[in-house]
């Protein structure tokens, strides 16, 4: 507790008293000791008086010092009881003022969820009677928070300087798969890139690979065995995922690069939604930089399958691939390599929508509902909402497909709505291709 002013003057004041009245004492103990030492030799009767005016003269003096000393207890006394009292006064003010931030605190904060939990009753009252209704702000604002995080953490997956240009005209400028043998390519690769940083070499690694191997869709759909070896892979120019994966390690492993094979539950061609997986069917690539771990997978960044033809197309979203987003199609068998902030389970997985590549590349980031099935209570419709920044009306008319039904495009400025209405199908499935 701070003193004002007047009482540490009045505190240093009787500090002064109390040693001035201790020399005071010392002073007149020193004159009692002379006194009673000096006696005169002559005139008795000189003698008695002096006598007795020594003896009056100190005992005088000590019954003031005894009255000062007493008068100066009181009055430190009486200074400690104010001190004591003034004390607890501000403590109790300071308690009070406490117990007073703390209750309007908690009115605020149950004021506050009162209001939340009125605005969800008036959307939940206006979804009666109109199916399973899912509302735009609500659901975006739920989700918003962890924007500023997302946009810093892919930033960071870029955190290396990275020259895209100079990396895709090495990369045109290796020889073909046809033109040397295997150990020629790698010995080519290594001395085109000695100037390059990991991520740099990496990329051209990528492009070569992706450009140069084809996916061997006639052994996967007749179930055939195939070389998956990295010198059977480059021989044959085409493999399967473990092939186009273990190359990429095999020629990484040359150019001193860590890299690492994760096998995974994957929604591939053959994937339909809410389909159950007992074991994996799949393999990637998982590459560490800047001490971070980040996915790639070649096999899927060279092209797709559409029906049962490969159509080979250059798709950079699965080089250093945004874990947040791959996850919702490839799915580790390993949890250490989601690489997410949250982990999921195999369940939840198998829950999603099935969402690839087109709807993130056309801007897409967000979408409501989170199933891939959805059972609705009645035939009324069924609103599913997409939500991200430059989208294109196009791509989203275009890129998802229903199974069943109609489906239109509302747009407003910069979000736009994809509406399902549902004719006489009580449950139904959403792909998103």
């Amino acid at each position: 507790m701070i003193e004002n002013k007047e009482e540490k003057k009045e505190k240093d004041n009787i500090n002064k008293l109390n040693q001035k009245d201790i020399i005071k004492n010392e002073e007149n103990e020193k004159q009692n000791k002379q006194n009673e030492i000096i006696e005169p030799k002559n005139n008795d009767n000189a003698n008695s008086s002096n006598d007795k005016q020594t003896d009056q003269s100190p005992n005088n003096k000590k019954e003031e010092i005894k009255k000062e000393n007493e008068i100066t207890k009181d009055r430190i006394e009486k200074l400690q009881n104010k001190y004591k009292e003034q004390n607890v006064n501000n403590d109790t003010t300071m308690s009070k003022k406490q117990n007073d931030t703390t209750l309007k605190d908690k009115e605020n904060e149950t004021a506050q969820n009162k209001n939340n939990n009125e605005k969800i009753d008036k959307e939940k009252e206006k979804g009666k009677g109109k199916g399973i209704i899912f509302n735009m702000k609500q659901n975006i604002i739920a989700q918003k928070n962890n924007q500023k995080e997302e946009k810093e953490e892919k930033e960071n997956q870029r955190d290396i300087t990275f020259d895209k240009e100079s990396c895709k005209k090495i990369a045109s400028s290796l020889p073909k798969r046809t033109e040397v043998n295997y150990s020629t390519l790698k010995n080519k690769m290594k001395e085109n890139t000695i100037k390059l940083n990991d991520k740099e070499k990496s990329f051209v690694l990528f492009l070569w690979v992706c450009n140069n191997i084809s996916y061997d869709v006639d052994s996967y759909f007749a179930g055939k065995n195939v070389d998956c070896t990295p010198e059977g892979v480059y021989k044959n120019g085409q493999s399967v995922c473990s092939g186009y994966s273990r190359l990429f390690k095999d020629i990484a492993d040359f150019l001193n690069l860590e890299v690492q094979c994760v096998s995974c539950y994957a929604k591939g061609v053959s994937y339909k939604v809410g389909q159950k997986m007992t074991s994996t069917n799949h393999e990637y690539n998982v590459i560490k930089l800047n001490n971070k771990w980040y996915p790639i997978d070649s096999t899927w960044g060279s092209g797709s399958v559409e029906g049962k033809e490969y159509v080979k197309s250059f798709n950079e979203f699965y080089f250093l691939a945004d874990p947040e987003l791959l996850i919702k199609t490839h799915f580790p068998a390993d949890d250490k390599w989601q690489l997410t902030k949250k982990k999921y389970s195999l369940e939840e997985f198998l829950r999603w929508p099935n969402i690839k590549s087109t709807f993130y590349n056309f801007g897409f980031e967000k979408y409501f509902p989170d199933e891939g099935i959805i059972e609705l209570k009645n035939k009324n419709s069924q609103k599913f909402i997409v939500y991200g920044n430059n989208m294109n009306q196009k791509g989203a008319a275009c890129k998802i497909c229903l199974l069943e039904g109609n489906t239109y495009v509302q747009q407003s400025n910069s979000n736009i709505n994809i509406k399902f209405r549902f004719m006489e199908i009580m449950k139904e499935e959403i792909l998103i291709i």
